[in-house]
């Protein structure tokens, strides 16, 4: 009897661990010139409660960016469980732009395991410089397990975005002119017909 209730008691204790545990990433993704979009990732898959609590922005360190308070109004996910989740918002990199709650903060991947990401949540920003900020997720007073923070670095942390981030600064793809086209395929069209006269 008594393994028997230390089995139900280790069961409870780690479910409330997990309960605790579901929001497990936050990242951040260039929105335009000066828009930034915060995300959440939880591992529940995209089903409600889509949006909970929000989401507190502070310029610090010389920064002047106001305290400023939005709602969580996004949604990106799968509906079902797929490892890794293809529906990841663009723009979040692991280790550059997004982190994972871990035994030490923050971590750039998942090392503790706790994944896959299937929910995000997410919110937008714009007015925003290159510079330092603080970001506190604000819960509504009684969370689902879905959106209750993995730990406190997840809750609230600082955060330093670059002018990449902020002004959507990206390598350019190479790609060719249109006149480079007309020659590339008139090139593909003439090696055409000499391989096909050859082999008459």
């Amino acid at each position: 009897m008594r393994a028997f209730l230390a089995r139900v008691a280790l069961v409870f204790v780690v479910c409330v661990g997990f309960a605790n545990a579901h929001t497990m990433t936050i990242g951040y993704a260039n929105s335009g010139p000066g828009a930034v979009t915060f995300w959440y990732g939880s591992w529940h898959t995209l089903t409600p409660p889509l949006f909970e609590g929000s989401f507190n922005l502070v310029g610090i360190n010389g920064n002047t960016y106001p305290s400023t308070t939005v709602a969580f109004n996004l949604s990106q996910g799968c509906t079902t469980f797929i490892d890794p989740c293809p529906n990841k918002p663009a723009g979040l990199v692991d280790g550059t732009s997004n982190f994972y709650a871990c035994t030490a903060g923050l971590c750039n991947t998942d090392v503790d395991g706790n994944g896959p990401v299937d929910k995000w949540q997410g919110v937008q920003f714009t007015g925003l410089q290159a510079g330092t900020y603080r970001f506190t997720y604000i819960p509504i007073a009684s969370p689902s397990a879905d959106w209750n923070p993995a730990n406190a670095a997840v809750q609230s942390s600082i955060v330093t975005l670059s002018g990449a981030i902020v002004n959507g600064t990206a390598t350019p793809v190479p790609t060719l002119s249109e006149w480079a086209m007309v020659l590339l395929a008139l090139l593909i069209a003439g090696t055409t017909v000499i391989t096909l006269r050859r082999r008459r």
